[in-house]
């Protein structure tokens, strides 16, 4: 069986608030991107990572830079495993916050086929 790691790198910085980002993966979308913290005051990256092809991924990971002025204080990976065609996950990254990130920054989307 043949893998492929496809890494894109993307130069947008979102905003804290809802966003798309286009990453430009043959094999993958990210949407809704935003920040979030739960009851226990955990803060997370959320958003919503879709298979674009037409065959099972057995592995999706997003790397997100969090930035304060610009500079990088803090980063975090959501992965999910075995991903069908079209099927969507939940990006879910915990980040420390000890910083005060004012932005964030997709820096890769990788995807492993089956």
């Amino acid at each position: 069986m043949k893998k492929i790691f496809t890494g894109v790198m993307l130069g947008l910085i979102v905003a804290s608030t809802g966003a798309y980002a286009d990453v430009n993966n043959p094999h993958a979308k990210v949407t809704d991107l935003h920040t979030a913290k739960d009851s226990n005051g955990i803060s997370y990256v959320d958003g919503l990572v879709q298979n674009t092809s037409d065959h099972v991924l057995t592995m999706m990971a997003v790397k997100v830079n969090l930035l304060k002025n610009g500079v990088v204080v803090a980063d975090t990976i959501g992965m999910a495993q075995n991903i069908q065609p079209e099927q969507s996950w939940k990006l879910h990254a915990a980040y420390p916050d000890t910083d005060k990130p004012d932005t964030f920054q997709v820096t890769e989307v990788m995807t492993l086929p089956h």
